[in-house]
């Protein structure tokens, strides 16, 4: 794998896949295109609570040196070799954004500005400058304000929505009326997948688990609202 920066390296690395790859007994099997997602493994079984989490562990030896990168004259750049570690998620597209922050690893790095995105799964451009709530929710607490975890709404949701927070009811009204109906199926798929691999992972981070919580129930909210509004108009 290639080599971004030499700090905090990663042991393994996770081939994530949505069924478990079987050896290829069919003349034309179909091609799998895993996920691949680099870890640090004893961190790994420390922020996640599932059985391969906890066996990825196992992968490492106490006392074992860290992988060294090494430079390719072909590619020049600095690249290394990792074990792999197959994982069979829910939902693979939403796993890399769910092990950043279930491993605490945005705590390590600035955010930065990103183009306004066509589905979930990106920030939106304004999300370096998350702003607090109305002065009416001021005094309220919760893991979508003031903490860098939060931050992880904004992969979730649309601003305005998360503005509205924790007043759920008034979230889901607001993003039945940002959202097409297009997106938000595409939201209602991205965090349900979410969700479901919390609920396969166990993250230990409190946070992280509330935060993908509320912002599956504000889209199945949303969606049903949508979905009366269009019985109404038909």
């Amino acid at each position: 794998m290639p080599v971004l920066r030499d700090a905090h390296m990663p042991t393994h690395v996770l081939a994530i896949t949505d069924a478990p790859v079987l050896p290829r007994l069919q003349p034309n099997p179909v091609p799998m295109h895993p996920i691949l997602a680099p870890i640090n493994a004893e961190l790994f079984a420390t922020k996640f609570s599932n059985d391969v989490a906890q066996l990825s562990s196992l992968y490492t030896t106490p006392g074992s040196l860290m992988p060294v990168p090494f430079w390719n004259t072909k590619t020049l750049s600095q690249e290394v070799t990792l074990p792999v570690i197959p994982l069979v998620a829910p939902h693979p597209a939403s796993l890399p954004l769910l092990i950043f922050y279930g491993l605490g690893l945005h705590r390590n790095y600035e955010p930065l500005p990103l183009p306004p995105p066509p589905s979930p799964g990106s920030p939106l451009p304004d999300s370096t400058q998350f702003r607090p709530p109305s002065r009416r929710r001021s005094n309220d607490t919760g893991p979508l304000i003031g903490t860098s975890t939060g931050l992880l709404a904004t992969y979730l949701l649309p601003i305005p929505v998360i503005e509205e927070y924790p007043a759920a009811d008034v979230m889901a009204t607001k993003m039945c009326e940002l959202c097409s109906y297009a997106e938000l199926e595409t939201y209602s798929e991205y965090n349900r997948g979410l969700w479901q691999n919390i609920l396969s992972l166990a993250p230990t981070d409190t946070d992280v688990i509330d935060i993908a919580r509320i912002a599956w129930n504000v889209t199945k909210e949303a969606r049903w609202l949508q979905s009366r509004y269009r019985e109404f108009e038909t």
